[in-house]
C-alpha cells in the first residue's frame, strides 16, 4: 500500500488550485449559456425557466 503524507501547505495549494478551476469552469458555463441564449433569443430568466421546466416536477 502507498502512503501519502500531505502538509497543510500542499493541502492549501491544492484547495486554491481546485477553487480556481471551479471558478473558470463556472465562467465558461455561464458564457456558453449566454451564447446559446443569444442565439435562441432568450434572456437569463427565460433560460432559467426552461431549465426548471425540463427538470420536471419538484417538491416544494
Amino acid at each position: 500500500m502507498i502512503e501519502i503524507k500531505s502538509s497543510s501547505t500542499n493541502r492549501t495549494d491544492m484547495t486554491a488550485t481546485i477553487s480556481q478551476a471551479i471558478m473558470r469552469w463556472q465562467d465558461a458555463t455561464q458564457a456558453y449559456d449566454e451564447a446559446v441564449g443569444a442565439r435562441l433569443g432568450l434572456n437569463a430568466a427565460e433560460r432559467q425557466c426552461l431549465g426548471l421546466l425540463y427538470g420536471g416536477p419538484q417538491s416544494a
